[in-house]
């Protein structure tokens, strides 16, 4: 198999990971807080990765905990914010909702390049921003018009996955730099460890003890879910472009609608089902086509 078809399939894999992300800790946030499912999320990764890692013979991957680069430490401020807003997203809206809003991350990827890395836009790149922005309108508009309560608690949300959306584009830049230097197994190792000991103090361990068998399998898979999905993607952008990978990925929101649908078709009412107009429809066509658009198109020179 080619690099190329080898990356492709990773990053299919972290997209299919993604596409039960959102679903699943919806449910978790039923039964606990965002911070302590944020914190089960890491901690159950960081415990896996180490038994991995100590199983390899790997223990010269924990030297980079005595002084770990300052750019690491900033990525794993960024990728923990990332998961807290992406999760109170979720929690004040919906599944489906954060995963178009939270495409916001690739978008600003892509446009950092312009005015961090002084790239050039194409044609097809600067039309992809306007399709975007204007299915950002108005999937925002008309979701807004049909579930904004008096609470503000929609805006609420939306304004953290934004956010979210905003600190994972930091957290890609830096990490593609850190990846040049240092082992992306290393690099992972850190990032859950220390994200692992941020939410420590905010996490309600106290819930954790009380949990079913059935909340426990959602806890964990969540922790393997973030394992995965980030071991699959730090893998894919080593075989192909990131490019293509941003592309793929981009398109985890379909697989969540899909998967929504087929839940509310059979009964299962484990979330509460999605409510798309045409409108919303509409928008979050925009919103995904647009982004493909501003991540495939090729720069100019």
């Amino acid at each position: 198999m080619s690099d190329n078809k080898r990356g492709i399939l990773y990053a299919c894999f972290t997209a299919l990971l993604w596409g039960f992300l959102a679903i699943i800790l919806k449910m978790a946030s039923q039964f606990l807080d965002s911070q302590t499912i944020v914190f089960a999320r890491f901690s159950v990764a960081f415990i896996c990765l180490m038994i991995i890692v100590l199983a390899r013979g790997k223990r010269e991957y924990f030297s980079i905990f005595k002084r770990p680069p300052i750019m690491l430490v900033i990525a794993t401020i960024c990728l923990s914010a990332n998961y807290l807003g992406y999760m109170q997203g979720i929690h004040l809206t919906s599944p489906g909702n954060a995963q178009i809003l939270i495409q916001w991350g690739p978008i600003l990827l892509a446009l950092s390049g312009v005015f961090i890395f002084k790239e050039k836009l194409s044609s097809l790149q600067k039309m992809g921003f306007v399709v975007a922005l204007a299915g950002f309108t108005l999937f925002f508009r008309e979701k807004l018009v049909h579930l904004l309560g008096t609470s503000g608690q929609y805006i609420a949300g939306n304004l953290w996955t934004l956010f979210g959306g905003t600190m994972w584009a930091i957290y890609a830049i830096l990490q593609k730099k850190l990846v040049q230097k240092y082992n992306t197994t290393q690099l992972n190792l850190f990032i859950y460890g220390a994200a692992t000991l941020i939410f420590l103090a905010q996490a309600d361990l106290s819930k954790l003890v009380d949990l079913s068998v059935l909340q426990w399998a959602i806890v964990i898979f969540l922790g393997l879910n973030t394992l995965l999905a980030y071991g699959a993607l730090a893998e894919a952008l080593k075989y192909t472009k990131a490019n293509n990978v941003s592309i793929i990925i981009t398109l985890n929101p379909v697989l969540t609608f899909i998967l929504l649908g087929i839940m509310g078709e059979i009964g299962l009412n484990w979330v509460a089902p999605e409510h798309l107009t045409l409108l919303s429809i509409v928008g979050a066509t925009g919103v995904l086509g647009g982004a493909i658009m501003i991540i495939g198109g090729k720069n100019n020179s």
